[in-house]
């Protein structure tokens, strides 16, 4: 399969120098200050690209004025002494001990630049009165204010200070923003990003055991030049891939990967709320490993693009997954360079697998459950229907995610399976928790 480099994310980033840089003006009934005249107002670069951003990828409804007011409660997080609140007319009103400093007409709900600007001079008159804020800069204030924004619309979206940002993703220039085509890895995953090298291989037995640490954009490739040497031997009997760990990477290579097994079929979905934010990725015919024989390994620390190819290979059936649940991060995040070149990472759509299974949160049930204290068959394939989200979490729970990364005896298990061919397909389409070996299945 070629790898479609589509551009379909987007990213974006933060922060300047000084409080008084942030000095903008909004129409205010002032209680305490006087606001600057509106023609010395100067909008914020920064918070009014933000703003319009997450409003607009974020992948659940968000308005501008909701957006304003989550960023604004960073102020009331760092001074206690400081109330922001609503009035049933939409109006802001700022107190500092019980005082009201300021009442603030809102802006109109769509025009992020008004609403950057209210932001600023509210932030403004609260600094004013603020011993707290005083000892703020605007690199702080955007960090906190983006922040409490992203907090209130989704764990896994974050606001990166331009020092925080990551280094060589794959990034083009599209107007003042960049788009990204890979999803870099969750630093909040359980255990640390492996050491090794990206891909590690070795043949036993006729097995390839495939070890894949990450993935770059030049896994697929450097796989199938593994399964095409390994293809050549004469006592060739399958494919071990090992994903425990793997915290994923770029979500192209993954959808490559999984093609390298698969002849025909869907491989991934990507479900956004906007346009330009879904796609649909497919299998394509003629790829070295359409025949052979797979199993899959998985733990509590395989994520994001590994759960892509299990769940992929898993629901057309090409493959056997063991191990434990995986971690279950089934999100797309957009990088968004802001005009202060910090980074915003805006969730913007989650992934489903081929049965229309959403990952996020569930993440991908093995069919065959390695840490379970009795051995049973639980289910069949299409018990439990993938909008059952109650029935997965009950199934996910007798097979929790957990750390296996080095234990030998999830790899000696899947090799028993590529060896005998009707352990495989016994183990295709069900899931299994196995106290001990695979005397269940024969």
């Amino acid at each position: 399969m070629s790898i479609i480099k589509s551009k379909i994310w987007l990213t974006v980033l933060l922060m300047a120098a000084s409080f008084p840089l942030m000095f903008g003006c909004a129409r205010t009934e002032n209680t305490a200050s006087s606001a600057l005249p509106s023609t010395n107002s100067r909008v914020d670069p920064v918070l009014a690209t933000g703003l319009r951003l997450i409003a607009d990828r974020a992948l659940q409804p968000e308005t501008i004025p909701d957006l304003s007011f989550l960023g604004l409660q960073s102020l009331v997080r760092l001074d206690k002494d400081l109330a922001l609140t609503r009035t049933p007319e939409q109006d802001l009103q700022l107190a500092y001990q019980h005082h009201l400093i300021g009442r603030y007409n809102p802006a109109p709900p769509g025009d992020a630049e008004r609403w950057a600007d209210l932001v600023v001079t509210i932030a403004r008159d609260a600094w004013k009165v603020s011993s707290t804020l005083k000892a703020t800069n605007n690199e702080a204030f955007y960090q906190m204010f983006f922040e409490s924004v992203l907090k209130g619309v989704d764990p896994h979206s974050h606001y990166f200070a331009a020092h925080q940002s990551t280094p060589g993703l794959a990034l083009d220039h599209q107007g003042n923003a960049e788009i990204e085509i890979i999803i870099p890895p969750d630093q909040n995953l359980a255990g640390s990003l492996p050491e090794q090298l990206p891909l590690e291989s070795q043949i036993t037995e006729g097995i390839l055991v495939a070890t894949i640490h990450r993935f770059t954009d030049k896994t697929s490739v450097e796989l199938s030049k593994l399964l095409g040497n390994a293809k050549v031997n004469p006592d060739f009997k399958g494919v071990i891939l090992d994903l425990r760990g793997n915290p994923g990477g770029s979500l192209l290579q993954a959808v490559a990967v999984a093609d390298l097994f698969m002849a025909e079929g869907p491989i991934l979905s990507v479900i956004g709320r906007t346009t330009g934010t879904s796609r649909q990725f497919n299998a394509k015919a003629g790829e070295i490993g359409e025949a052979m024989p797979v199993v899959v390994v998985l733990d509590g620390g395989s994520a994001s693009a590994a759960e892509i190819v299990a769940a992929a290979l898993q629901d057309s059936r090409r493959g056997v997954v063991v191990g434990t649940n995986s971690y279950g991060k089934g999100t797309v995040q957009s990088r968004i360079r802001l005009p202060n070149d910090a980074i915003l990472s805006i969730t913007m759509a989650n992934f489903a697998s081929p049965s229309g299974t959403l990952l996020n949160g569930l993440g991908v049930i093995p069919n065959l459950c390695l840490n379970a204290g009795e051995a049973k068959r639980v289910t069949e394939s299409g018990t439990i229907y993938p909008s059952d989200q109650e029935g997965r979490k009950r199934l996910r729970a007798l097979c929790p995610a957990s750390a296996r990364g080095g234990i030998a005896r999830d790899i000696e298990i899947s090799r028993q399976l590529i060896l005998d061919p009707g352990l495989f397909a016994q183990a295709l389409g069900h899931t299994w928790l196995l106290a001990g070996g695979l005397e269940p299945l024969r």
